[in-house]
């Protein structure tokens, strides 16, 4: 029941994060896309990688899966346009908004405030 993830990751290279993703017949999974991950438009990290719904028409891209991923939805950590970004190239159905566990306690219904918002 282990979902293979790959993140935080700002070195990786296009071919050493598809061979990762290639172990898989399951989509893996992104961590946090955007925090400690690049994006470059001549050398693909795992943003490029995240942000892809389907891939190019190339050898290297045989058999690759796109994974699922997750970004931290706060709008502090990635701005509301670069999700917007996210979210119409992927779609709801493979993305998942999650915290990054800034908050101390966990009380239902109470009203938090995190860098200057309710």
């Amino acid at each position: 029941g282990i979902k293979p993830s790959l993140g935080h990751d700002k070195e990786a290279s296009e071919s050493e994060i598809l061979d990762a993703l290639r172990l898989s017949k399951e989509p893996m999974h992104i961590t946090h896309l955007f925090n400690v991950c690049s994006f470059h438009h001549r050398l693909p990290g795992l943003v490029n990688i995240g942000l892809a719904s389907v891939y190019p028409n190339l050898p290297e891209y045989t058999d690759i899966i796109p994974p699922t991923v997750e970004v931290i939805g706060d709008l502090a950590h990635v701005h509301p346009l670069t999700l917007s970004v996210l979210l119409e190239a992927r779609g709801y159905e493979s993305v998942c908004f999650i915290t990054d566990s800034i908050y101390h306690s966990n009380q239902p219904g109470e009203t938090i405030n995190y860098n200057g918002r309710q």
